[in-house]
């Protein structure tokens, strides 16, 4: 007769049973690629793809330095704001806070001889960095035509960069009995390589310098976002206040842009959305690669406003971007290549070109230093 002294458990004879795998190899390093996803797509056929920029000639200028009541002579900073060269037959208002003033001759392109007190106006001092608003010229009924004024267009480009992962595996390591549901070893790791070469490319828009020429002796690069916004990319300090923000949102519109997505590292999406709570919309539901997206309202956005968090961002940085003037250019999209066997190996090469079109980077802002 038999006796049973104990029960034998699984855990007893472990090295005389099978390991068992669950099917799947759970990834913990995030592959999101949000910009790629966001921005328009454009072939090119030029290793240099260039685009045309134009500005609309300003109405409104500022005073390089402040001015008596008594002056008649003031400074505009820059050139962009253009008055007609022959002001002395056509007149031409200005206005500085409340006073109206009436150009009669320019010097240049930005000193200009005024009268005072136009229009039965007060005359007053006015401040360096005062708005000086350009009026429409006086013009007499049936007289010359003005001064003709031509502002041409300017001509902008970035580079296409090349990008490429290698993966190489040995026969044997390909043959072997692959856990976690692996068929192909190969295949799994060109997978991957997918997705880190992705990433590359993701980096590139947002973080790279300025652009870089190639040749056969130097590499080419495309200028990102980071390195070429530079008209509103302001260093900051403290913590993200709506002071900021609402700033940020004005520099673009008055720039001509239209602020339409917030790029921010993860702890400023979040601290963005904690200082606009109450202006979070719930009832439009943004995605971008199935991942859920916050939206707030501004007055100076033509809708809700996608708060997209960003793990490539620097801490404690965002960026304000007009999607429409933005797009991704590939010249070869990514694709697979077999490489010659080295030993008893095999090698495969994702590789690919692109560059990126940031079209009039004064519509587009930066933020950074917070903590």
């Amino acid at each position: 007769m038999a006796f049973i002294y104990d029960l034998a458990t699984s855990y007893d004879e472990s090295t005389q049973n099978l390991t068992w795998y669950a099917p799947g190899i759970h990834m913990i390093s995030p592959a999101d690629t949000p910009l790629q996803l966001l921005l328009p797509k454009m072939q090119t056929l030029s290793v240099d793809p260039s685009w045309d920029e134009d500005t609309l000639t300003s109405q409104v200028a500022a005073l390089s330095t402040s001015i008596s009541a008594t002056a008649v002579t003031l400074v505009i900073a820059g050139a962009s704001s253009r008055i007609p060269t022959d002001v002395s037959t056509f007149n031409v208002p200005v206005v500085i806070d409340t006073e109206y003033m009436l150009v009669t001759a320019l010097t240049g392109t930005t000193t200009l001889t005024v009268t005072r007190g136009h229009a039965s106006s007060t005359t007053a001092t006015h401040a360096a960095s005062a708005e000086v608003f350009i009026l429409a010229p006086e013009l007499l009924e049936n007289d010359n035509a003005q001064s003709s004024f031509f502002q041409g267009r300017s001509k902008n480009y970035n580079y296409v960069q090349e990008f490429e992962k290698v993966i190489e595996i040995s026969a044997l390591q390909e043959a072997s009995q692959h856990t976690g549901g692996v068929g192909s070893e190969i295949q799994y790791d060109v997978n991957k390589a997918k997705r880190e070469i992705a990433q590359q490319l993701e980096m590139a828009i947002l973080r790279n310098p300025s652009r870089a020429s190639g040749s056969k002796t130097t590499k080419a690069s495309m200028g990102g976002l980071w390195g070429t916004i530079s008209t509103h990319k302001t260093a900051d300090t403290g913590t993200v206040d709506p002071a900021a923000l609402q700033a940020d949102f004005r520099l673009i519109r008055n720039s001509g842009g239209t602020p339409r997505v917030i790029i921010a590292s993860t702890k400023m999406a979040q601290d963005i959305a904690n200082i606009y709570v109450g202006r979070i919309r719930t009832d439009v539901v943004n995605s971008i690669g199935g991942v859920l997206i916050n939206t707030i309202l501004d007055p100076l956005a033509p809708g809700p406003v996608p708060i997209i968090p960003h793990i490539m961002m620097p801490s404690g940085a965002y960026m304000i971007l007009d999607t429409a003037r933005l797009a991704l250019f590939w010249m070869i999209p990514f694709y697979e290549t077999p490489l010659a066997k080295t030993k008893r190996s095999s090698k495969r090469m994702i590789s690919g070109a692109y560059s990126i079109q940031i079209a009039n980077e004064e519509a587009h802002a930066i933020r950074y230093g917070f903590s």
